[in-house]
């Protein structure tokens, strides 16, 4: 009876550890397994236990890479339809010069540095993007007036406000000092007022705030564009997501990247970046340490919040 009993005990681990070893398998080539059934030892339920768990993590990370790697095939196609316009515009313009048919030459020519300029902050943001995404952006540490990078945002962008009839408040900016990269945290707060000087409705005002509060500097841009429908708050982070994919405004790119990097450079700056609806339209709010070195922080691997 005892050796019925020792081949039947070594029969079930035999069977229990061919099929661990099927399940090891199954996970090395992309599959999942489940917890197998049936009385096994201690230890062999362990392992199981573990090889279920790890093909669960794996299963997530292969669906989170998916997700990245459509997500990056959708940016390319929208950015590659935002190069073109201004590209097939600027050589138009080009060949109109070279035939000497331009009724406005100096027009002309404004227009295609214009255009220039457009596509290399586009580019520009391209590569800060990356880089968040990577996690290889590398942020200093400098004493920063954050007054002076909101005023010298709000002056770059007074002229396409002007052209929509929207004015820009910014008296409630109060003089606040911190710590961090300064052309990094310049670019996400032009990006805040651009989207809200391209998105509030023609004609109303866009109002800026920065003051102190428990320790943070909280700087936020309050639009008047209606709101944003409650289904889509939660993608207006996401790199690459857009309303009505393709669109553009006043001629700029609409291929979803401004927010996306503006919250990936101020996480990397240990602050949170939010955006809720309020009376007439939506408030984007930006919360940053003050006094506390950037370079601290690990770089941030995510543009979304």
């Amino acid at each position: 009876m005892a050796v019925g009993l020792s081949i039947l005990l070594g029969t079930r681990v035999a069977r229990n550890a061919t099929a661990l070893t099927t399940a090891a398998r199954t996970i090395g080539g992309g599959g999942t397994v489940q917890l197998m059934s049936g009385p096994m030892s201690s230890e062999l339920a362990s392992l199981a236990g573990e090889l279920e768990r790890t093909s669960e993590r794996l299963e997530r990370s292969r669906r989170r890479e998916a997700a990245i790697e459509e997500s990056r095939r959708e940016l390319v196609t929208w950015i590659s339809h935002d190069l073109r316009t201004p590209l097939a515009s600027m050589r138009a313009m080009a060949e109109a010069l070279e035939d000497g048919v331009a009724t406005d030459v100096s027009g002309y020519h404004l227009q295609i540095v214009a255009q220039t300029d457009q596509m290399a902050a586009m580019v520009n943001d391209l590569l800060e993007l990356s880089k968040i995404q990577e996690g290889s952006l590398h942020l200093s540490a400098e004493s920063l007036h954050l007054y002076d990078l909101v005023s010298d945002a709000i002056a770059d962008l007074l002229p396409l406000a002007d052209r929509r009839g929207v004015t820009i408040d910014g008296n409630g900016v109060a003089a606040l000092m911190a710590v961090g990269d300064g052309p990094s945290l310049g670019r996400a707060v032009r990006n805040l007022i651009l989207n809200a000087v391209l998105y509030t409705r023609d004609g109303t005002s866009v109002a800026i705030t920065l003051i102190e509060e428990s320790g943070m500097a909280v700087f936020a841009v309050r639009d008047q564009c209606g709101g944003i429908a409650k289904e889509d708050l939660q993608h207006v982070f996401t790199t690459g997501w857009q309303k009505t994919p393709g669109r553009s405004k006043d001629g700029m790119s609409g291929a979803g990247v401004g927010l996306g990097m503006a919250a990936g450079i101020i996480k990397a700056h240990r602050g949170t970046l939010t955006v809720s609806n309020v009376a007439d339209g939506c408030c984007f709010t930006a919360a940053l340490p003050l006094g506390e070195p950037a370079d601290a922080a690990p770089p941030s691997r995510g543009g979304s919040s």
